[in-house]
């Protein structure tokens, strides 16, 4: 297996993706000192994910594999928003987290139902692009709940686990998360090569 390139600067994402990736070298865009960031304009997941793995395989050695991932949270309430733009919803996740909890403030408990996404971009030279979509559904609270996990996680219920990802722990969110999801794809896809 060639070498993978994963493609953030996300030290959340980071960490999780090298709880399971084993078996290959591993680099995340901080190992190589890569600091620049493509433009996300892209509609879905799906299109941010492909932009970023194909802007960092034209940027670099034709010996990587590139994973990309586009991430967020779809609140059925906020009409699927932040969707694509949950990094950007506000400056920090602290904020992000308040927003939406203000935004939220008169929603009822049954109608608070919410998903996370996570889609992988896998790029190699070569090849044709590989893309997968993963889904934890779950609901947001109406306070945060417990300190673990980043993002979202302190307000995000989990349906699986029956309680917020910021009370659980990385093993515990790992089985379960759309991240996690899509990690034990691809895990089995570089033990298949």
């Amino acid at each position: 297996m060639k070498k993978i390139l994963f493609a953030t600067h996300s030290k959340g994402k980071i960490k999780e993706f090298r709880r399971f990736i084993k078996n290959c070298k591993v680099f995340s865009l901080n190992d190589l000192n890569l600091k620049d960031i493509p433009e996300e304009n892209g509609k879905t997941f799906e299109e941010n994910a492909l932009i970023k793995a194909n802007y960092w395989q034209n940027k670099i050695s034709h010996s990587f594999v590139i994973v990309a991932e586009d991430a967020g949270i779809e609140v059925d309430a906020l009409n699927g928003k932040p969707g694509v733009h949950s990094a950007r919803y506000a400056k920090n996740e602290k904020e992000a987290n308040r927003k939406m909890l203000k935004e939220m403030k008169d929603i009822a408990e049954n109608k608070r139902t919410a998903r996370y996404v996570s889609v992988f971009a896998i790029v190699q030279h070569g090849d044709s692009d590989i893309l997968w979509r993963a889904t934890c559904e779950g609901s947001i609270l109406k306070k945060p709940s417990g300190k673990k996990g980043f993002g979202y996680d302190p307000i995000f219920f989990s349906n699986s686990l029956k309680k917020s990802f910021g009370d659980v722990s990385s093993s515990e969110k790992d089985f379960v998360s759309h991240r996690g999801k899509n990690l034990k794809k691809l895990q089995e896809w570089i033990d298949s090569k």
